[in-house]
Order: structure tokens, then C-alpha cells, then sequence
């Protein structure tokens, strides 16, 4: 059985978000990496791929890290502070983690 036209038609432009996603990620990291080349401290920028916020505490728990920084957009309520994945990872973090608005 084959998938109907409109299921294929999805499917590629489906494949066609997630890769300019992962390439303007991509483009993000390269920049950051480049502010980031000159300081003392060792420092790593991934851009990866899954549920956000699991995705980023498997990272931490899977390295050696002194420190998390990441952004915060702040869309709402008490997110405009913190973020909604940003206050997770404070909540959850085993390493210290610094929010950055």
C-alpha cells in the first residue's frame, strides 16, 4: 500500500523544514563558536535533535560540565522571566545553570 499524494507532499515539506531548521541552527552554533574561541574556559555548543528539554538534561548528565548557559525567550506569565525550557532546566539541572535574557 502506498501513502496518499497528500501524505507525501507533507512529508517533504515536513523534511524540508526540519533540515533549514537544522541548518539555521547550525549557522547559530558557528557563530557562537566563533565569540566563543578565545575565552579560557573550555566551552561546547551542539545543535541536536529531539524533545527539548530531555534532550538537553541527557547532555548534562552525559558530560563533565561546571556550568549551563543557556537563553530565555519569556513568552508568558512567569515564563516572561525564565522561559518555560529555560525554568525546567534550572529545576532540573544536576550542574548550576545560568539564564541568560
Amino acid at each position: 500500500m502506498t501513502a496518499p499524494v497528500n501524505d507525501l507532499i507533507v512529508g517533504d515539506l515536513y523534511t524540508k523544514v526540519c533540515e533549514s531548521t537544522y541548518k539555521y541552527g547550525e549557522d547559530i552554533i558557528s557563530k557562537a563558536k566563533e565569540v566563543l574561541k578565545d575565552l579560557p574556559n573550555r566551552t561546547h555548543a551542539y545543535v541536536k535533535e529531539g524533545q527539548v528539554l530531555r534532550t538537553i538534561l541527557e547532555q548534562i548528565n552525559e558530560n563533565d560540565y561546571d556550568l549551563v548557559v543557556i537563553g530565555s525567550r519569556g513568552l508568558s506569565g512567569f515564563k516572561e522571566f525564565l522561559g518555560s525550557v529555560s525554568h525546567s532546566v534550572v529545576q532540573h539541572s544536576s550542574v548550576p545553570v545560568l539564564v541568560i535574557k
